[in-house]
């Protein structure tokens, strides 16, 4: 089993790291959307496997940092499967803060109409 050099293995090992990056505080998202194993069948082991994430933070300098960790966590796992890794971030978007008097005046709606809100930071490119 030392000799395996299982790809997938490393890329779900990958998943677990970047799980636990995103759940390091309430204010940081890390996710695997999408992975993918190269194999010929159910019981042979894949040469090459691709995992698509993402991670937010509304502080630049932890996203800094969490993505220099991260890497290097993921080369190590990686290095110890004796997997190569061709690690690229696609994206490399610097958090923004929307406008004040917007989250101001959502607030205030909020609370006219009697509902409960809570703050909470987002930076997906979908909000």
């Amino acid at each position: 089993m030392n000799e395996r050099h299982d790809a997938l293995a490393a890329a779900a090992a990958a998943v677990l790291k970047v799980e636990q990056t995103g759940c390091s505080d309430d204010s940081t998202v890390a996710t695997v959307g999408r992975m993918k194993a190269d194999s010929g069948g159910s019981s042979v082991v894949p040469d090459a496997a691709t995992i698509w994430a993402e991670i937010r933070s509304p502080s630049t300098e932890w996203l800094g940092s969490a993505k220099r960790d991260l890497s290097q966590q993921i080369v190590d796992e990686a290095n110890r499967r004796g997997v190569d890794v061709d690690l690229r971030w696609s994206t490399d978007e610097q958090p923004v803060s929307s406008s004040r008097a917007i989250q101001d005046a959502i607030a205030d709606t909020t609370n006219s109409l009697g509902y409960s809100w809570r703050a909470m930071p987002s930076g997906a490119g979908h909000d």
